[in-house]
This record gives C-alpha cells, sequence and structure tokens, in this order.
C-alpha cells in the first residue's frame, strides 16, 4: 500500500514537472562509440567548463534514473555544461579499464561539439575504479561521491551491514562471510563459470556476474591513487550501507595527500548512498526507496540535500 500511495503521488508531480517544465539548459544528443550521450548546456552564460558523469554499479541510463538531473539543473544555474551517457548494457563484460576508455571518448566528443576550456569528472561508487585509468592530461578537477578502497573489503562491509540491518545471529554472520572468502577464492584463483558450478561450495548465480566480478576483483584503489596529482574533492556519507565511510576517510587521504595539489573533503553525517538525507543506513534496491528519491530529485530538487551541498561542489571547481 505504502508503494502505491509513493508510485501514485511521484508520478502526478512528474507528470506536472513535465508539462510546466522550465529547466535551465538545453540537451544535445551525441554518440559516444555505439552509446547515446547528451551535453546539458546552460541556456543563460556558460563559463566553458563541464561536468562529465560516470556511473556507479548497476544499469543506469543518461540521467540515472531521474537521479543526476539535479546536479544537471544546479550546474546549469552556476554557468557550467554537464555530460552524461547511457552504461553500455554490456556493461558486465567490462573492465574497468574500458569503462574508462568511454570517459576518455566522452571528453573527446564534448570537445568536438561545444567549447571547453575546464573538465571536471564527477564519480559516483564504483567508477572510483575507473578514475585512475583515465589520463590526467584530460582533467582539471577530480569529485568522487560515496566511494570504496577495495572490492574485498566492500564486499565484505556490505555483508556486515545487511547482517545489522537484518538482525542476523554473530554465528549466521560469521557464516556468511566465511562463505564471502570462500568464493573469492574461487574468483581470484581464475576459475571458469563452469569449474565454479562443480564445487561444494557453488551458489546459484548467473553468469555474467561471475565473469564481471572475476574481471574487477582485484580493483584496489591503493594500487594506483598515489600517482593523481590532480585537484580532488571527497565526499562521504555516514550512513552508507553500501561503503565502508571510515575505512574510505582513513584510507584516501594517506593516498591522496602524497601528490595531489589540492585533497579536500566533505563529510555529512545523515546521508545514504544516493546522497540524500536519512535517519538510518538502509540499502537502495527497494522499489520503495527508489521511488522515494526520484520523487526528492524531481520535487524537492536541491533541498533534499545538506545545505550548501551544491554551492560547495561549485566553489571547490573556483579554486
Amino acid at each position: 500500500m505504502k508503494l502505491k500511495k509513493w508510485l501514485i503521488i511521484s508520478l502526478c508531480f512528474i507528470l506536472l514537472i513535465i508539462i510546466l517544465d522550465d529547466r535551465p539548459y538545453l540537451e544535445k544528443t551525441i554518440r559516444i562509440w555505439e552509446l547515446e550521450g547528451k551535453i546539458f548546456i546552460p541556456k543563460d552564460n556558460y563559463n566553458k567548463k563541464c561536468f562529465v558523469f560516470v556511473h556507479g554499479d548497476g544499469p543506469m541510463n543518461i540521467d540515472a534514473r531521474w537521479f543526476y538531473k539535479t546536479y544537471f539543473s544546479e550546474f546549469a544555474k552556476n554557468w557550467y555544461c554537464s555530460i552524461s551517457w547511457n552504461k553500455s548494457q554490456d556493461y558486465k563484460n567490462q573492465t574497468m579499464i574500458q569503462r574508462a576508455g568511454e570517459v576518455e571518448q566522452a571528453i573527446f566528443e564534448l570537445d568536438n561539439n561545444i567549447e571547453v576550456e575546464k573538465i571536471i569528472l564527477i564519480w559516483w561508487s564504483q567508477s572510483a575504479w575507473v578514475m585512475w585509468y583515465v589520463d590526467q592530461k584530460k582533467i582539471d578537477w577530480i569529485i568522487q561521491i560515496s566511494w570504496a578502497v577495495d572490492w574485498i573489503s566492500q564486499g565484505k562491509y556490505m555483508t556486515k551491514t545487511r547482517a545489522k540491518i537484518e538482525k542476523l545471529p554473530e554465528n549466521k554472520l560469521k557464516d556468511e562471510l566465511y562463505s564471502d572468502d570462500i568464493f573469492n577464492e574461487y574468483l581470484l584463483s581464475w576459475l571458469s563459470y563452469q569449474e565454479y558450478l562443480k564445487t561444494d561450495n557453488a551458489q546459484d548465480i548467473w553468469k555474467e556476474n561471475w565473469i564481471f566480478w572475476q574481471k574487477n576483483i582485484s580493483e584496489d584503489i591503493r594500487n594506483n591513487y598515489a600517482n593523481i596529482t590532480v585537484p580532488y574533492l571527497a565526499i562521504f556519507w555516514w550512513k552508507d550501507a553500501h561503503v565502508d565511510t571510515e575505512f574510505s576517510r582513513r584510507i584516501y587521504p594517506e593516498i591522496l595527500w602524497k601528490n595531489t595539489k589540492v585533497y579536500q573533503e566533505l563529510f555529512y553525517p545523515n546521508g545514504n548512498h544516493l546522497i540524500l538525507e536519512t535517519s538510518e543506513k538502509q540499502f537502495i534496491n527497494k522499489g520503495t526507496d527508489l521511488i522515494k528519491n526520484i520523487f526528492k530529485n524531481e520535487i524537492l530538487w536541491k533541498y533534499a540535500y545538506p545545505d550548501e551541498y551544491f554551492e560547495n561542489i561549485i566553489q571547490f571547481t573556483k579554486n
């Protein structure tokens, strides 16, 4: 019943917005190889700076299912353009290096379609493992939001968080963590999917998931982030059920302070993985959570976010 109520309210407001839509940008459709993308160009003034959006985990369209729209609007109001594109339908067959190639191609297409002097990469979650593969000579600022240190520790954190939310007993949590360790060992040993299914501990998983995890399980920011020199803004949310914020806040500065020209951090105590305020840790894969967040981004806009959230991002790119 609650889900139906939120759905009806959200659809009514979204329809009203479509009718009265007066967004502060114009849209230009482009192609990034076989992927459709869009450049969001301010209607009024344009400062020749552009945000390049890079998706996190899972299937995503250009506006990440409504999530980016607030960003496109707030950046356009401050004279910045934005570029985003559909995630490949074959993303589970991609490595982080291949995704970085898409980013560089997007920057190339941006230069071909609009005058740009400064590039700001804005990344979410899993894309932290994409970022270091992008040529730093092409970018001027990096903004990273809700991101983990390495693949394996993030998985363990999510297992522990789910156990806490579901109030699992300690012995059940130990069993699940042990199962995670065994599963990771299989991935790291490069067993084929068919070989994995023959093991005593095989779980019912899709082949494409197995291939994707195996290609990317070794990703760890500690391998390459020390080489980053671009000014870097890190944004953390304490109520993030998907990322171990405490661990990330400790590791990232240790690495990035070595060479970056600027390292700044924004920390919000009551935000979730969707960068929206919440009273408790929660996962975002449930329908009610997604509908509420769509409602917030379509109706409340910047007011669904902490005070001066967007202002702080804009200020960072003026330094």
